[in-house]
């Protein structure tokens, strides 16, 4: 996701040949998103098919949700608390 910011929406506009041509399909953010899903679920199937039990799934789902969840969190309030949307001075274009 980082990836795609920073080349799609940054540096896309100084070089727009980054969003088409043979760069295009690297840093696209929903491919990126999609190839995570899939690895993802390719990780959590794994272990129910060496057990054979979804137990040993749901304890890995289980944990992978605490693992996560703060990391989440301290993103979300860093970009919030970064905004310059959420400041107190009166609201920019940017904002709008």
């Amino acid at each position: 996701m980082v990836l795609y910011h920073l080349f799609q929406e940054s540096l896309g506009r100084v070089f727009p040949v980054l969003h088409t041509g043979p760069f295009g399909f690297v840093f696209d953010g929903h491919l990126m998103v999609l190839i995570f899903f899939i690895l993802s679920g390719d990780a959590l199937s794994v272990s129910f098919f060496r057990t054979g039990t979804p137990a040993s799934t749901l304890r890995l789902v289980v944990a992978r949700y605490f693992r996560l969840t703060f990391p989440v969190l301290v993103s979300c309030l860093a970009m919030w608390s970064s905004s310059p949307c959420w400041s107190r001075s009166p609201r920019t274009a940017f904002c709008a």
